[in-house]
């Protein structure tokens, strides 16, 4: 199922960024581009990547998850401007590619917390996972992680209420699933 090219009719994802900055005229890029202005191709791009988000959202993607995909791409796609240049002036289309990406593997890799946790599920042996739970964690940190998750709290809350930085309760929610998987 391809996203680049659809149309979604739905509200757009509503999040914490607060007045995002209008996109830039090709111009006004070009001269961005050749000033070496990372940071303002980044802010007057975000509009972009959170629409693109929203559109992973609207298919049932988690929304914070695919927000923070969608700047990772963003910034992914920035970066490698910065390195390698551009052979082209079409800068909004290559960072779409970047985004997309982003969003497509985080939306892929991602098991959502009914998926994972719905104890009620048909056929579902709910001691079964506990025990392959138990046999994956590792760390109290990873418990923590685990119980907040089964009692609904998304990653930004899990790490507010733990301490760290949302980043580390994704990546590692993202290793015990692997780990999971791999069971």
């Amino acid at each position: 199922m391809s996203l680049r090219n659809t149309n979604v009719r739905s509200s757009s994802v509503s999040h914490y960024f607060g007045n995002l900055k209008q996109p830039l005229t090709e111009e006004e890029k070009l001269k961005a581009l050749a000033d070496k202005n990372w940071d303002l191709l980044i802010e007057t791009h975000m509009r972009l990547a959170i629409n693109i988000a929203g559109r992973y959202v609207s298919i049932g993607a988690d929304a914070d998850e695919m927000v923070s995909s969608a700047m990772l791409g963003l910034c992914d796609g920035i970066d490698r401007i910065r390195k390698n240049g551009l052979s082209h002036d079409n800068i909004t289309g290559y960072l779409v590619e970047y985004i997309h990406q982003h969003c497509w593997r985080a939306k892929s890799k991602t098991v959502s917390t009914t998926q994972l946790f719905d104890v009620g599920s048909t056929g579902f042996d709910s001691v079964e996972f506990n025990d392959t739970l138990e046999s994956i964690i590792e760390t109290d940190r990873e418990r923590k992680i685990i119980n907040l998750r089964k009692e609904g709290f998304n990653d930004s809350k899990i790490a507010e209420l733990i301490g760290v930085c949302q980043a580390t309760v994704t990546n590692t929610r993202h290793a015990l699933l692997k780990r999971f998987e791999n069971v």
